[in-house]
């Protein structure tokens, strides 16, 4: 039986430059079943083993919240960097066309509107007093805004994101969060996207995008392209949430992450529970992040291969309850 990659996050602890700290482990879900009938695997015990977020992030916070040289591109809409929960946080903004006036206004009044680029930074980068305390706050984050408020609702060209992702490598981001994209039946047609991708990879990023919301077993770009790692959004029990996209194409790269719900920065100064694969994508970046700020801190190369590698080889098996 074909299977789907998952990322499930829990207090597994294995080496790793002679410290110990816990595990992201994975979970693989057979493609033919659809998500809403999934559980723990029981070779653990039913939901024996809890996916919770919170004990991931202590641990690893015993060790290190993050490091200033680790760069976080987040494309997405602009990020209110007055929300309270942002208090402290080291962003930088970078505009996608020359005309930055103008671009940074309307990038500040869609922000306004919708706040999802604050939502996503305040999972990375939350202030750790905040209700909505981050994964890495120490970390730098990088914010590229791309999307504009049209009649279809926010919209971002082929173009655009593919230069987004362009200006992320030159601003020396280690980790691009995209947690926006669209579906599609013709993945390969996105050429300017996956030459975007191709280099990022290349030049040494990790790129996270979102599977998408719709609850079917579909391609979401640009989540779905070669040399993404596609987020998908699970409860802390490591079933997968009904509305996360699955689908072979994330047999090899696709990760769950636990999202039911999280706490995050809601415009203009207030906070909710939210849950959807865009959060999904930076409880994955945010993780990667404080492994390369591990790395930094111990005088290492910081090596993103080596990050998503420990990702997938650290699998938990997540089967059908029937089997």
């Amino acid at each position: 039986m074909p299977y789907l990659w998952c990322l499930c996050l829990n207090t597994t602890q294995y080496p790793y430059a002679q410290t110990y700290h816990p595990a992201l482990v994975m979970a693989t879900v057979p493609t033919t079943t659809p998500p809403t009938h999934l559980q723990a695997n029981t070779a653990i015990g039913p939901l024996a083993t809890p996916y919770h977020l919170q004990n991931a992030i202590d641990a690893f916070h015993a060790f290190t919240q993050g490091h200033a040289n680790i760069r976080v591109a987040i494309i997405d809409t602009a990020i209110n960097q007055d929300h309270p929960a942002l208090t402290g946080a080291a962003i930088e903004q970078v505009n996608l066309h020359p005309d930055t006036k103008i671009e940074a206004q309307e990038a500040a009044n869609v922000a306004s509107a919708t706040g999802h680029g604050t939502q996503v930074a305040s999972i990375i980068a939350g202030n750790p007093e905040s209700p909505a305390a981050g994964i890495a706050p120490a970390c730098t984050l990088v914010s590229i805004p791309v999307y504009q408020q049209g009649p279809q609702g926010l919209t971002c060209t082929q173009e655009d994101m593919a230069l987004a992702i362009d200006k992320a490598v030159a601003a020396g981001a280690h980790i691009i969060n995209i947690s926006g994209g669209e579906l599609t039946t013709e993945p390969s047609s996105y050429l300017a996207l996956q030459e975007a991708v191709n280099k990022a990879v290349q030049a040494g990023c990790l790129v996270v995008a979102a599977t998408g919301n719709n609850g079917c077993d579909c391609l979401h770009v640009p989540a779905s392209l070669p040399g993404v790692v596609a987020a998908g959004a699970m409860d802390a029990q490591g079933t997968p949430l009904p509305f996360s996209n699955y689908g072979n194409v994330y047999r090899q790269q696709g990760l769950l992450a636990p999202v039911d719900p999280l706490q995050v920065a809601i415009n203009p100064s207030e906070y909710l529970p939210k849950k959807a694969t865009s959060y999904a994508a930076p409880v994955l970046a945010g993780f990667a992040a404080l492994m390369l700020s591990l790395q930094e801190a111990q005088g290492q190369a910081l090596d993103t291969t080596l990050v998503k590698q420990l990702l997938f080889e650290q699998a938990d098996a997540c089967l059908p309850h029937n089997e």
